[in-house]
């Protein structure tokens, strides 16, 4: 069904939000890919949302991949903005292949990853890859249970350096146990409140110079 539904994508040309839910499937261990070719061929896709059990590995790399920007500053698809990804077995590269994802990322604008076997370096990867990024605006590491402590200076650093972010979900975690989540959204406060202060400081440049263009007449184009 993952293989099919990746199938379909690639030919969909409407399709803006989709949601597959494989929790209640039964199996042996498998490896699948083709969600990475979907992203490439599909141009209207926003929204993606992936539930898998842990049977179903997901092939990251392919997935992220064309969600990477090259070093030509050409990325292969820019119409996504939401990835939801859970459930993802112990084995996937979670941390390194998502890092490489956000570090060079432009459209993607809300990433949740419900993952509890997510490990403590996987998120610390994620999190670091964020000093990078400049259009995330919501993560949600919810029930992850790598989110410990040792996350949160990581976490309130990038934040000294990221002014996009506006939430970073963290539910479940032994993070948001601790308490720690109040200095994080208080941080995420005034990282919102310093950059509209900026945005009003900001001074129109007086201009000093115009250029009239007349349609039609020889003197076209000439300042």
């Amino acid at each position: 069904m993952l293989d099919k539904s990746a199938d379909m994508l690639c030919h969909n040309i409407g399709l803006k939000r989709f949601s597959l839910d494989l929790f209640r499937t039964e199996g042996r261990t498998t490896k699948h890919s083709g969600f990475g070719n979907a992203l490439k061929m599909n141009h209207t896709l926003q929204h993606l949302e992936l539930q898998l059990p842990v049977h179903v590995e997901l092939d990251l790399e392919e997935l992220v991949q064309p969600l990477i920007m090259d070093e030509n500053g050409h990325q292969a698809n820019s119409t996504l903005t939401a990835l939801r990804v859970s459930g993802l077995s112990t084995m996937s590269s979670v941390g390194a292949s998502f890092a490489r994802m956000l570090q060079k990322n432009s459209s993607i604008k809300h990433f949740d990853l419900r993952t509890p076997s997510t490990s403590e370096s996987d998120v610390q990867e994620l999190i670091r890859s964020l000093v990078e990024n400049h259009s995330l605006e919501t993560l949600n590491l919810s029930y992850c249970n790598g989110v410990k402590g040792s996350v949160f200076p990581t976490i309130m650093d990038v934040l000294l350096v990221n002014f996009t972010l506006k939430d970073i979900g963290l539910v479940g975690t032994p993070l948001h146990a601790k308490g720690k989540h109040f200095a994080i959204k208080e941080q995420l406060r005034r990282n919102a409140m310093s950059k509209e202060l900026h945005l009003k400081n900001l001074i129109m440049a007086r201009p000093t110079s115009a250029r009239v263009i007349f349609c039609g007449s020889p003197y076209a184009g000439t300042p």
